[in-house]
């Protein structure tokens, strides 16, 4: 990402959806171009912190949390 005033002035890492880029309605990609942020989540809460569905889970990442995702 970069952050422009009249110029780049810094750049930034971003993570994308896991389906990569693109433009397509209801594919779950994250679209190119110009983007607002609306609002900001996760102020305030320690460097890891897992979210499901911008919500805190209270659980902070670790490899195992990792390879535990998403089963049951």
């Amino acid at each position: 990402m970069h952050l422009y005033q009249d110029n780049v002035v810094h750049t930034y890492p971003i993570s994308t959806a896991a389906n990569g880029v693109g433009e397509v309605y209801g594919s779950e990609k994250t679209p190119r171009g110009w983007h607002v942020i609306r609002a900001k989540i996760g102020g305030g809460q320690p460097i890891g912190t897992v979210f499901v569905k911008r919500r805190p889970t209270g659980e902070v990442y670790t490899p195992e949390l990792g390879a535990t995702a998403g089963r049951s």
